[in-house]
């Protein structure tokens, strides 16, 4: 599990990373009470520091606003954060079975180049390792490109549980997390 501080008028809590989506990071605090809605905190992770609201508190979970867009100026908006991934993975269809090589990630979907034209119209499954974990999803072909040497595909992932998005989940938080670190520098 990752670990992040809040800082509140100056005192320090840890907290445990439990989730993130979009710009929504829900973090599980040992000590509640000194946390309420509407707050402003201090997150600080490794070399990095940037603030936020709490938005929702349920019990120990803190459900914590993030602008991650805006401390990134990223000028690609997009429904969810989309990070960097490279790795071998696996398409396959009802015909036959195609090894990709995945580009990019987020918790919608993910983006792939393959040698060999894919059917838009069916769904797909895509198999690829993160985290030393094997993620097994249904995939819906969103768009695309024509490259020199290949075809690069967007994604969308059909019907997934949310526990079965653990790993891509901390992987895109450390992801964003190491972006805000190096934009502090």
């Amino acid at each position: 599990m990752e670990y992040i501080q809040l800082v509140k008028r100056g005192e320090i809590s840890q907290a445990a990373l439990f989730f993130i989506e979009g710009e929504l990071m829900n973090v599980i605090v040992m000590d509640p009470d000194r946390f309420n809605s509407g707050d402003a905190v201090i997150c600080l992770h490794k070399s990095q520091t940037f603030e936020t609201n709490i938005i929702k508190k349920q019990e120990n979970n803190l459900y914590l606003f993030v602008p991650w867009y805006d401390t990134l100026q990223d000028s690609e908006r997009r429904r969810a954060a989309r990070v960097s991934y490279v790795a071998q993975g696996k398409v396959q269809s009802p015909q036959k079975s195609e090894r990709v090589q995945l580009i990019d990630l987020s918790i919608k979907g993910l983006g792939f180049s393959c040698e060999n034209k894919l059917m838009k119209a069916e769904l797909h499954t895509i198999t690829f390792m993160i985290d030393h974990a094997r993620n097994h999803f249904t995939i819906r072909i969103q768009n695309e490109r024509e490259m020199e040497d290949a075809y690069r595909y967007g994604v969308s992932f059909i019907g997934v549980p949310v526990k079965d998005l653990f790993y891509v989940r901390r992987y895109i938080l450390n992801s964003q997390l190491d972006k805000l670190s190096s934009a502090a520098v």
